[in-house]
């Protein structure tokens, strides 16, 4: 995820940038509430910081009534001040926020400009490409005809995009987990995560299309790479 410092200071890369992957970010909408956010937080600031001054006077006006009530009625006002703000300041914090995650970071000089995958660049060709004198079926096709698969009960458990593995197709996928265990440390996780690791991969996982049902402040994850990800990048020193 781009620095917010760094798109203020390069709002123009920012954009030619989400041009160049077709990304329909608005950079001028989240630069505004940006400010929005910015302006809201200094009054919040600055109405604390005053209720905090007149906190502290109230006790040195001494037998003042009439100053002792209008400091009263200051801080009164302020407090309903501040709590008529928070609420507005914290969706704009929530706004910005989603907007950064959709924020495209800055492509390499090098990499090819193209709409979809159609245009990329080969890099290297290697081996012939084979030639039949039948058409071949391809992958779906012929897992449905050795009854490896069943797309149209997978879609219906589980929605669009689904699918049951079956018989041959999931021994297969069994066996390259074992033969991934046979040659790796093996690493078991909870089925969930903070909310705050969701920056860390919200390159790999956009927006909160990862985030499941709350689960005691954390949220459910539907796969290994939220774990990992967050795993690499976390830190720990002792």
């Amino acid at each position: 995820m781009l620095d917010l410092a760094f798109i203020r200071s390069n709002p123009d890369a920012v954009k030619e940038a989400a041009r160049l992957k077709n990304n329909n970010i608005d950079i001028d909408y989240l630069l505004e509430v940006d400010r929005q956010v910015t302006t809201l937080q200094r009054q919040v600031e600055e109405a604390r910081a005053r209720q905090n001054q007149v906190s502290k006077l109230i006790p040195k006006v001494g037998k003042d009534k009439e100053q002792r009530e209008a400091l009263i009625a200051e801080g009164k006002h302020l407090a309903e001040q501040i709590k008529s703000m928070e609420p507005q300041l914290n969706a704009l914090l929530e706004e910005r926020q989603q907007l950064l995650y959709l924020v495209p970071n800055i492509p390499d000089p090098a990499a090819p400009v193209g709409k979809d995958e159609n245009d990329n660049v080969p890099i290297k060709y290697w081996g012939t490409i084979p030639t039949f004198d039948f058409e071949p079926h391809d992958h779906y096709a012929l897992m449905q005809e050795l009854d490896m698969v069943d797309i149209e009960r997978g879609v219906k458990i589980a929605g669009a995009r689904s699918y049951i593995l079956k018989n041959d197709a999931a021994r297969l996928e069994l066996a390259l987990m074992n033969f991934a265990l046979d040659r790796m440390a093996p690493v078991k996780s909870r089925l969930q995560a903070c909310t705050r690791m969701k920056s860390s991969n919200s390159r790999i996982c956009p927006c909160a299309s990862w985030l499941f049902a709350p689960v005691s402040g954390a949220r459910l994850v539907p796969m290994a790479r939220i774990h990992a990800a967050s795993f690499a990048s976390i830190n720990l020193t002792r």
